[in-house]
């Protein structure tokens, strides 16, 4: 056999080792592999990104680095807001998602690492409302868990608090009563995942 073959025989059966271990766990693929562990401990309304974690996203311990999480956390907060984009109308979606207006910004974020996330892993980024805010509030938290395919458990969680301002006048601005139907809408819609 030559080196090349031998290579993808090893893949192989790397491939369907990790597919038994799978269904031995209830993970098998039409039990929803990709989906089912994270999203049954998830309520409705959550956002979910896939992300494929990069070698060069390591530290120098191979751990996944610490403020590659925080990347993470704001892919989920930016998808979070572009599904407010089928509840808002448009003039109102670009004021909110481009600095046009009043729209977010990040106040404070924060992150607790459960356990260290090696190469090489998939995993999957949610978001969702803590509560939604009242017509008039200035500001609404996201909470953020990170999931390993490879663990197949939580391996942190975080929040975002998010402020509204008025980008035009440089002062804080309100959750409008469309952006709280909006809010709501997605807080109430069935979760799917978006692959980054």
């Amino acid at each position: 056999f030559s080196s090349i073959h031998m290579s993808r025989s090893l893949s192989t059966t790397i491939r369907k080792a990790r597919s038994l271990l799978r269904q031995r766990r209830g993970l098998s693929a039409g039990a929803g592999a990709d989906a089912a562990p994270w999203q049954s401990a998830q309520p409705r309304g959550y956002v979910a990104c896939k992300v494929i974690m990069h070698w060069g996203e390591m530290d120098s311990y191979s751990h996944l680095n610490n403020c590659v999480h925080f990347r993470y956390f704001e892919s989920a907060r930016i998808e979070h807001f572009r599904r407010l984009k089928n509840h808002l109308s448009e003039s109102s979606f670009k004021s909110f998602m481009y600095a046009k207006g009043t729209g977010p910004i990040l106040a404070s974020t924060s992150c607790k690492y459960i356990r260290p996330v090696m190469f090489p892993d998939t995993l999957v980024v949610t978001s969702k409302l803590l509560a939604l805010p009242e017509v008039g509030d200035s500001r609404f938290t996201q909470d953020y868990t990170l999931w390993s395919f490879e663990q197949e458990r939580v391996v942190a969680k975080g929040e975002g608090t998010i402020v509204m301002f008025d980008y035009n006048n440089n002062v804080r601005g309100e959750v409008s009563e469309e952006l709280r139907a909006a809010l709501r809408a997605v807080d109430e819609s069935e979760a799917d995942v978006v692959t980054l």
